[in-house]
């Protein structure tokens, strides 16, 4: 049975992103959203084909092809937060992508993100982190 490390280099997909020509593993980023701090490790921040900076999500589930949209569901909060976390550290790009890549059953789930919905995502956490802050004030 192949390693993890083994299936990323021998799909396409994989090689993909592993081996574009800029890349970085484990980017930690952290930044203001409002009054407070938004923080996320991407495991993979590559420069992509079409000259684009993305940022890859490694899913170690075991599913099938047919499951990798509705389980890509799961992580939509997860995708965002990357797409807006990339916007800040690369704010002249038009687009933000960010993929799932799936080791079982080797695919990718990408979505792409204008700055229209990169503002759209900023104001839900924003929302979100101001309900936290009401609900557990002291």
């Amino acid at each position: 049975m192949l390693s993890a490390c083994e299936k990323i280099e021998k799909s396409p997909e994989g090689q993909r992103i592993l081996f574009a020509e800029e890349g970085r593993n484990e980017v930690s980023l952290t930044m203001r959203l409002g009054g407070d701090y938004f923080t996320g490790t991407i495991d993979r921040m590559f420069l992509n084909e079409s000259g684009i900076w993305e940022a890859a999500d490694y899913k170690t589930n075991c599913i099938s092809a047919g499951q990798v949209k509705s389980e890509s569901e799961k992580y939509k909060w997860q995708v965002e937060a990357y797409a807006l976390l990339l916007s800040r550290l690369h704010p002249k790009q038009e687009v933000y992508p960010v993929s799932l890549y799936y080791l079982n059953p080797d695919r990718v789930f990408r979505q792409e993100f204008s700055k229209p919905d990169i503002d759209r995502i900023k104001l839900n956490f924003e929302d979100i982190i101001l309900e936290i802050k009401k609900k557990y004030s002291t």
